[in-house]
């Protein structure tokens, strides 16, 4: 029987109408499949529709099971020691824990100095600990990362898409509200000085109900005020040989006592930096000819040391790369200013030294040099404003520097200091000269092998007569004004 579509009124013919017009589109889904007429009995009709409304679901609504996201790179090969600071992040940041979500720690170097593996313990720890977040792992690259994108780039990952949301602190609005009631754990990698606070800031105020890593060469972050620090320090011996061992490095019987002992020679030459043993290590096993000798003999010659210390290309992963992190952050005066570093061959140096082998004029020695400490560039000497180079700082600062030039400034600097002091030890100054020389005394060592060794034809323009004649007089000055502590102190080997 036909149906009677005759409305009664116009609001019963409007709801007619939709009523069809719904019919008519059940009648002709799937190509017209439900139409009865088409079917002789109920169940080839039931058998028709429930296999069309299987599809609808999932070809018309994309059903699909995702995965929470996991940001972090690829994970180490090898990762040795480190095993108080992970209890401690494990237990600050674990969603189990009395601290919970909302935990910021800042994971520093507390030598002062890049390559202690900051970002290798935040990588571990992100792949140790990714089962306990179930909400995902995040990851930023501070040194490249620009705010407002990667925090797009988040939300994406949770399938939101916020890229017409105008203003960094309204994007991470969006995304803390996205990333709310779930555990979530976020790693912001490599932060070098206090410019990135800048970065830093905005994805904290996104991540604010998560737990937080940043890996820092600096803690004087506004940002970073309140975070639980835990600082990084060289290796141990036994760390450097176990590092060695699980690389596979050895071409030569692991148990071989002497072996062991060569080991810890390569590892003191870099001042047992797990990235620089790393990637010593690595180079030695990629290498099949090469013997610990070789290796070691490769590492105590400065000028290869810094290739040496090289992965790939060297340019993401190298000390050199680690080092010019922060070397690029400098102005060109202050980078001038570092450079000329590399000629201190003691065991540290205060401002005066540095201002005057610099040929610096503007009285910002102290200042600069306190900003290197920040970046990892110098660490501290051994009193108040004293400070050192690693060796491996000081080969990359004699790498961009003018080489013989500051050297030759040095070499002048503590010759006048040992002319200077030396005649005091035999006056009522003696107290104060001798504090003087007993702590420039490495310094003045340096000089003077300088002046002695240093080839006649590379400094500036002179003669090469002018050039030994002046030799002689720096060596013939720093003899007689260290002669006066070498008497003094019996030290008849020095003499």
């Amino acid at each position: 029987m036909p149906i009677d579509w005759t409305p009664k009124d116009a609001d019963e013919k409007q709801q007619r109408e939709k009523q069809k017009a719904f019919l008519n589109r059940v009648l002709d889904f799937d190509g017209g499949k439900f139409r009865a007429a088409e079917y002789e009995t109920l169940a080839q009709l039931e058998n028709q529709v429930a296999g069309s409304l299987m599809q609808l679901l999932v070809e018309r609504f994309k059903m699909t099971v995702t995965r929470p996201p996991f940001l972090a790179p690829r994970n180490l090969d090898v990762f040795v020691g480190r095993v108080a600071q992970i209890e401690t992040l494990t237990r600050a940041l674990t969603p189990s824990t009395a601290l919970r979500m909302g935990e910021t720690a800042l994971i520093h170097g507390f030598y002062g100095v890049g390559g202690l593996g900051k970002t290798a313990l935040a990588l571990h720890l992100a792949y140790a600990l990714r089962g306990q977040f179930d909400g995902g792992v995040l990851w930023a690259d501070l040194p490249t990362v620009r705010p407002d994108q990667t925090l797009a780039d988040w939300a994406r990952e949770y399938g939101q898409d916020i890229s017409r949301i105008e203003g960094t602190d309204a994007r991470a609005d969006a995304v803390r509200a996205i990333l709310r009631g779930k555990r979530v754990l976020a790693i912001l990698d490599g932060a070098v000085d206090e410019s990135d606070d800048d970065k830093i800031a905005p994805l904290l105020r996104a991540l604010a109900d998560c737990a937080v890593i940043v890996t820092s060469r600096v803690t004087q972050l506004n940002s970073l005020a309140n975070a639980r620090r835990v600082n990084l320090d060289k290796m141990s011996e036994d760390e450097a040989v176990e590092l060695f061992e699980r690389v596979g490095a050895f071409h030569e019987t692991p148990q071989q006592t002497p072996l062991r002992d060569k080991i810890i020679a390569i590892a003191r030459v870099v001042d047992f930096l797990p990235l620089a043993l790393d990637l010593a290590a690595a180079q030695w096993r990629e290498h099949s000819a090469w013997t610990a000798d070789d290796v070691l003999a490769m590492l105590r010659d400065e000028r290869a040391r810094l290739d040496t210390l090289n992965w790939g290309d060297g340019k993401t992963r190298g000390i050199r790369a680690s080092i010019e992190s922060s070397y690029k952050r400098l102005t060109s005066e202050e980078q001038t200013f570092f450079a000329a570093l590399g000629a201190f061959a003691g065991d540290d140096f205060d401002v005066p030294a540095a201002e005057f082998v610099s040929a610096s004029e503007d009285a910002k020695g102290h200042e600069r040099l306190e900003r290197f400490l920040r970046l990892s560039l110098v660490q501290e000497g051994r009193r108040a404003l004293r400070y050192r180079l690693h060796p491996l700082l000081r080969d990359y600062a004699r790498s961009v520097g003018r080489g013989t030039e500051t050297e030759l400034r040095m070499a002048r600097y503590y010759c006048g200091v040992a002319r200077e002091n030396g005649p005091k030890l035999e006056s009522g100054e003696i107290e104060d000269a001798l504090t003087v020389l007993d702590l420039e005394l490495s310094n003045i060592y340096a000089g003077q092998a300088w002046a002695r060794a240093v080839d006649s034809g590379t400094a500036n323009s002179k003669t090469v007569g002018q050039w030994d004649r002046e030799k002689l007089e720096l060596s013939r000055d720093y003899f007689f004004g260290a002669i006066y502590l070498f008497n003094l102190h019996a030290m008849w080997n020095d003499w």
